[in-house]
C-alpha cells in the first residue's frame, strides 16, 4: 500500500542536572520515542486496505455490540505486531530507508472521502501506535548502521 504525508518519528533524550565539585553536568536519564504515527493511505478500489485496518483495530476491542460483544479483545503488548515503512528514494522506486515500528496497534482510522470530480485518488488517514521503533535499513550515505 502507498501512504503520503509520513513524518519520520521523533526520538528524545532527557537530561537532568547533577552537581560535581560545584559544576552542573547534564546527565542523560531516559530516552523517549514518538509512539503515534499518522499516515494518509491511498485507498484501493475494493476498499480492502481500509478494511484491513478496521479488522486489526477490532482485534483489540471487538466492536460487534449487536453480535453480543462487550468490547472484549486482546489488549496485551504484542512484540510481533510490526509495521515497516519503506521510504522511497529520489527515483520513487528504490528503498532509501526502512523504519521498523514494533508493538503496533491501530489508533484512529479516519473517514474516506470520495468524489467523481477530478482525478484524485481516494485517501483515508490511519494512526499507528507503536511501543518503540528503529531504523532497520539504510541504503546509502553515512552512518547507515544506526538504530
Amino acid at each position: 500500500m502507498y501512504a503520503q504525508g509520513f513524518s519520520a518519528p521523533a526520538r528524545n533524550a532527557e537530561f537532568t542536572e547533577v552537581q560535581f565539585k560545584g559544576f552542573p553536568f547534564k546527565v542523560q536519564t531516559r530516552m523517549t520515542m514518538q509512539q503515534e504515527h499518522d499516515l494518509t493511505i491511498r485507498a484501493d478500489n475494493a476498499g480492502e486496505v481500509r478494511r484491513a485496518f478496521i479488522a486489526w483495530q477490532a482485534k483489540c476491542a471487538n466492536p460487534d455490540i449487536e453480535g453480543g460483544s462487550v468490547l472484549e479483545g486482546d489488549r496485551r503488548l504484542n512484540a510481533s505486531a510490526v509495521v515497516r515503512l519503506h521510504l522511497l528514494g529520489d527515483d520513487n522506486k528504490t528503498v532509501a530507508e526502512v523504519y521498523k515500528l514494533m508493538g503496533c496497534k491501530v489508533g484512529n482510522i479516519g473517514e474516506m472521502s470520495m468524489t467523481n470530480e477530478g482525478g484524485e485518488v481516494a485517501t483515508f488517514s490511519a494512526q499507528i501506535i507503536s511501543q518503540f521503533w528503529q531504523i532497520e535499513n539504510s541504503a546509502g550515505g553515512a552512518l547507515v548502521g544506526q538504530k
